[in-house]
């Protein structure tokens, strides 16, 4: 087994067909992949109908959760039963497009110092979701969740910077804070940071995880050639729960990291 994928659900019903179909059909049988689906003690039929899908595909595992950990500590869950060199995070909206896992397990294998390669995110219209990331300041997050109309078009270039528009997405490069919503990592880097901070409920144990992997010495690299769907529901934006939740975690990670302002 090379590769095998990980993924933490909560109340998905309406979508983890969709992405546990196209992992199955684009993650080639070569690979083996094993994937490991950690359920937060969904109410709304999930865990059933990945019993079924299961019941299909023999790549399927389910563990069911008695309750809701968090987004990092159920995948540490998962991180615990990884035997394959190669363990890809994955979210439960994504839909992988053909040849997206073989490219990212190249960019894995050319270098034994990346830990992490993510791919080119889309919308479900084509149009490419800007995900790459520097490390964030306290002003970037206020720019972009807070921040009135006209102070965004007086800071334009710095928003457009902290989305890496100037480094674009057709191009292969390392990040500071690589998305969660996909990751193929290796691994051993995992284990050596301890996998994610669990103290992060949700939000944020990305960019910590990036920061705690170069901390220890290894990359995090953007592989556009590898192409992935990604149905993103941003409930940090559209919903009071979503908001404060993304609050406490960027308090969290500033406290750990150090209050960058600007």
């Amino acid at each position: 087994m090379k590769l095998s994928v990980g993924i933490v659900t909560y109340n998905n019903i309406e979508i983890i067909g969709d992405t546990l179909n196209s992992l199955v059909e684009n993650i080639p049988a070569e690979l083996a992949p094993q994937i490991i689906i950690y359920d937060n003690a969904s109410s709304d039929g999930t865990p059933e109908c990945i019993t079924g899908l299961s019941q299909k595909s023999g790549k399927i595992r389910l563990v069911a959760g008695r309750e809701n950990l968090g987004f990092g500590a159920a995948h540490n869950r998962i991180l615990e039963q990884v035997e394959a060199p190669y363990h890809m995070i994955c979210n439960p909206d994504i839909i992988m497009h053909p040849g997206a896992a073989e490219r990212l397990l190249e960019m894995l294998e050319s270098d034994e110092r990346i830990a992490v390669a993510t791919p080119k995110f889309l919308n479900p219209d084509g149009t490419v979701q800007r995900l790459n990331h520097p490390h964030p300041t306290i002003f970037d997050l206020f720019l972009r969740r807070f921040a009135p109309r006209f102070l965004r078009e007086r800071f334009r270039e710095r928003i457009q910077r902290y989305n890496m528009n100037h480094m674009g997405y057709d191009t292969t490069y390392d990040l500071d804070f690589a998305s969660g919503a996909l990751m193929a990592c290796r691994t051993e880097a995992l284990r050596d940071v301890g996998g994610f901070d669990p103290r992060y409920f949700l939000y944020f144990e990305d960019a910590d995880l990036s920061r705690a992997l170069q901390a220890r010495g290894w990359r995090c690299v953007f592989c556009p050639e590898a192409v992935v769907t990604h149905q993103w529901k941003r409930e940090a934006y559209t919903n009071y729960r979503g908001t404060i939740r993304s609050l406490a975690s960027a308090f969290r990670y500033f406290r750990k990291w150090g209050w960058q302002l600007y």
